[in-house]
């Protein structure tokens, strides 16, 4: 790996109940290069447990 290479920042997984919060969120971290999953709260736990976010 190239040392000046600039890492991925990561996956990370939002879990909100209000659809309106999760898209926001998701915009903002997507712009800064985030991979992103973003779910209601009930699907966020049982993605939890098969997703690791890093």
């Amino acid at each position: 790996m190239n040392p000046a290479a600039k890492p991925s920042p990561g996956r990370i997984l939002i879990v909100d109940d209000t659809p309106a919060n999760i898209q926001t969120l998701a915009a903002t971290l997507k712009e800064r290069g985030y991979q992103i999953s973003g779910h209601q709260r009930q699907t966020g736990l049982e993605v939890v447990e098969r997703v690791q976010p890093t």
